[in-house]
């Protein structure tokens, strides 16, 4: 399809780059010259310098017939002028980032002293501080694993842990860890790679493994790690950016019984925002966390769970490091550059949330074909997380899994039949209708797709 994306920053040229890997035609416009040079260098699509939201730009970007338009700059104001111009010239569907929450009613529930977004002609809002905010949530409902991701209507789920040294699958192959209730679908080795196993994959310490199963039936997943799970009954987030905002407010407002929950900002301004806004469940203080002796003194270590989003990764990573040092069980820590992800894991640091990776994810699920019904990109986007509907006559119908000659890059993990949960094996046969969850490398997502589509 013909794509617009208004904005060559981080995010949109994330967005960029997905779809033209995904085969679309895409413009990319910004009034960045120097920006667009270094996308039109890197990808593979057209460049227009020039103001998003001016008809007459886009006119030249082809509005007129594309089906997909994305404004991705960093200014909300021209996110939405660009949407509602677009809607005047041409019929796309259009996408633009927002971050003030003021502006972000959702589509169809407009609010009193708010814009309806709707009828401004924006078809989707995305606010990456709320969509990694939720990423946070879901993490915090699998502690200790290193990403989790819900399909299937939360019924499946996809979830990775780092191989403790000493852990039972530590030098084991994957048949060798006699898995009855997940699967292994991807071992990431130290150096990055990604791997799709077979029978005879030897699982070393320091891989980190992503497993496929029912949503919150990973016991024996975290038995073969060597992770053992801890309730949670305090919780501490660093940072009071909009990103520890927003998990604060979730957080806050779930009133979990028993759990403690403090925010630690520096700004004593900002304390005094955040206290008036947070649920009175939240605890906010006022103080400097890379401190040791203020960790020390507050307990910091002692806590279940670190979540750190003090918006600088420098500082991040500081604090990460200082409180796995000190024993903390859990901790998640935001990231702008992924590059840095290696480094994180190195540190000691649990998982990590890419809020513009979390973003470009959901926008690309808006743009997959028919019987896609789910995406994630993992690992920075080396892999990918497909939820696929088997379409009455494809190829795969009737077929056992084993005979269906999958690529090597992809291996199929769960399969969801009548709501029912199934973990297949080389003999279970697709039937037309089933929800199949694969994990695959990008190269083999045309000839699974193949399979799976009706002509």
């Amino acid at each position: 399809m013909q794509a617009i994306v208004v904005g060559a920053g981080k995010l949109g040229f994330e967005v960029a780059r997905r779809l033209s890997d995904a085969g679309h035609d895409v413009v990319v416009v910004d009034r960045d010259a120097e920006a667009l040079a270094q996308a039109a260098d890197r990808l593979d699509v057209m460049t227009l310098v020039g103001h998003g939201s001016s008809p007459s730009v886009l006119r030249k970007a082809g509005v007129a017939s594309a089906q997909l338009l994305i404004a991705a700059t960093d200014s909300d104001e021209l996110n939405i002028v660009t949407c509602m111009t677009a809607k005047t010239l041409g019929e796309p569907f259009c996408v633009a980032r927002i971050r003030n929450p003021e502006y972000s009613s959702p589509a169809g529930a407009a609010q009193p002293g708010r814009l309806d977004l709707a009828r401004l002609g924006i078809d989707r809002v995305v606010r990456p501080e709320d969509l990694a905010a939720k990423e946070i949530i879901r993490m915090l409902r699998t502690p200790s694993a290193a990403e989790v991701e819900y399909f299937a209507g939360d019924r499946a789920a996809v979830v990775s842990f780092a191989v403790d040294e000493h852990a039972p699958a530590a030098g084991r192959s994957v048949t060798e860890l006699g898995l009855t209730h997940t699967v292994v679908a991807a071992v990431i080795r130290e150096a990055g790679t990604v791997e799709i196993p077979s029978g005879s994959t030897v699982i070393h310490p320091g891989d980190r493994i992503y497993f496929m199963g029912r949503a919150g039936n990973f016991q024996e997943a975290r038995r073969i790690v060597g992770r053992e799970e801890h309730p949670m009954r305090s919780l501490v987030i660093v940072g009071g950016s909009p990103l520890g905002y927003e998990v604060a407010q979730f957080l806050g407002k779930m009133r979990r019984t028993g759990l403690s929950i403090r925010i630690i900002e520096r700004d004593r301004e900002r304390c005094r925002e955040l206290a008036e806004q947070l649920p009175p469940a939240v605890m906010v203080l006022a103080g400097d966390a890379a401190r040791p002796d203020l960790l020390e003194d507050e307990h910091v270590a002692q806590s279940d769970a670190c979540i750190l989003t003090t918006g600088d990764d420098h500082r991040n990573l500081l604090v990460g490091m200082m409180l796995k040092g000190m024993g903390v069980r859990y901790c998640i820590s935001e990231l702008s550059r992924e590059e840095y992800l290696p480094l994180a894991h190195r540190a000691g640091i649990d998982a990590c949330v890419v809020p513009r990776l979390v973003t470009a994810s959901f926008i690309l699920q808006l743009t997959q074909r028919r019987n896609v019904r789910n995406l994630a990109l993992v690992e920075e986007g080396k892999a990918e997380i497909l939820e696929l509907e088997a379409e009455s006559g494809c190829p795969a119908e009737g077929r056992p899994i084993g005979d269906l000659r999958l690529p090597p890059s992809a291996v199929v993990g769960i399969v969801v039949r009548e709501g029912e949960v199934l973990i297949p094996r080389g003999a279970t046969r697709i039937q037309a209708g089933d929800q199949v969850l694969l994990f695959l490398r990008p190269e083999g997502v045309d000839a699974v797709q193949h399979l799976f589509r009706q002509g």
